[in-house]
């Protein structure tokens, strides 16, 4: 090669190193920009509705011909049980198939009320004979009748961590028990002015509540030390029951009203006044979202036999679901929260499916 020809080489390969260096320092000197964080989104606050539920089975003691009035509809926590209490007996069904399982016989008057352990496997009754139950659920067997109370047994809960039984009994008492020996723990007399008619537990068990015929609910520790009086309804308090999810308590009254309260504080944070008649039951949904409650006869006054149901954060009325039954005095809905049971005094108990949808609320921009 030339020596002309190697300084153009030269001065070429200069040229094209410059210009590689210009835009090296040209990207270093670009200012270094923070990568955009990502959106973040608050969820969109969503409403629970009722999208026409449909009937879709129905409970009754054919087999024995005993139809008698089904005061309680309970499911077991693991869903494959529905109990039924009547006229001395508790039923047990398949929730699926609608087929009679067994049926606990050995209480000599009407069974109000049941609950179910948390593992499904130990079942107790309220019973008009004065006792309460402790049933095997698998087998069948009675492990206990419990016995001490004067009067009419109207109520029973069992403690979350299933170690204790509370009673409720028209004998104005509520009384503790062991579930696992049938001892009596503690015996509260003239827990109320008048005769009990309900009794729960919180769903931390820390507390329990009871309502009463002096129209007022009372709030008890665990181990039956009082709290505090609730005062507000103007008839016999039927039902109470606590949120499963948080620490709130549902009233039902012969006043034709639910409430909804604060137990801490002792707030009344919603009067829910749709029915028309003496509420019997309410019982909340497993979520906590909804509240159903089921309405019974005022004597010689209107009728409302009715199950209605409500948002309970708002107190808001959302559907009513059956009118012109015989007084619904059991509630109950499904772990997965998608059927509603309830008992009638028709002899029927009834299993509807709610067609639950979560709705996103619009918010106002």
């Amino acid at each position: 090669m030339s020596k002309y020809k190697w300084v153009l080489f030269i001065i070429s390969v200069g040229i094209v190193l410059s210009f590689i260096a210009c835009a090296q320092t040209d990207e270093m000197m670009k200012p270094i920009m923070p990568k955009p964080e990502p959106e973040v989104i608050d969820p969109e606050p969503q409403l629970v509705v009722i999208d026409n539920p449909v009937l879709v089975q129905t409970f009754t003691d054919d087999i024995t011909g005993r139809r008698s009035n089904i005061n309680g509809a309970t499911y077991s926590p693991n869903g494959k049980y529905i109990a039924g209490s009547g006229y001395q007996v508790v039923w047990l069904w398949d929730p699926d198939t609608g087929k009679l399982l067994d049926t606990l016989d050995g209480h000599t008057n009407h069974v109000w009320v049941t609950a179910f352990t948390s593992d499904s496997q130990i079942l107790a009754s309220a019973c008009d004979d004065n006792t309460v139950g402790l049933w095997n659920v698998s087998t069948a067997e009675n492990l206990y009748f419990l016995k001490g109370h004067t009067n009419d047994v109207r109520s029973v809960s069992i403690s979350p961590d299933d170690t204790t039984v509370a009673s409720a009994s028209l004998d104005k008492s509520i009384k503790l028990w062991s579930v696992s020996t049938g001892e009596l723990l503690t015996s509260i007399d003239n827990a109320h002015s008048a005769r009990i008619r309900s009794i729960d537990f919180s769903h931390d068990g820390r507390m329990i509540a009871t309502g009463g015929e002096d129209d007022t609910i009372k709030l008890w520790t665990s181990d039956g030390s009082f709290l505090n009086t609730l005062q507000g309804h103007t008839g016999i308090v039927e039902t109470v029951v606590f949120s499963p999810t948080l620490n709130i308590l549902a009233s039902g009254s012969h006043d034709y009203t639910v409430r909804i309260w604060d137990p801490t504080t002792g707030e009344l944070l919603h009067t829910l006044t749709e029915h028309t008649g003496k509420v019997y039951s309410v019982v909340w949904s497993p979520d906590g979202q909804l509240l159903a409650s089921g309405g019974g006869v005022p004597y010689g006054v209107s009728r409302d036999s009715s199950v209605r149901l409500w948002n309970p954060s708002t107190g808001e009325f959302i559907i009513t679901l059956i009118e012109n039954l015989v007084d619904v005095e059991g509630l109950d809905f499904s772990p997965d929260g998608r059927m509603l049971v309830f008992g009638s005094d028709d002899g029927i108990l009834r299993l509807y499916d709610l067609n639950r949808k979560a709705v996103i609320v619009e918010q106002d921009k």
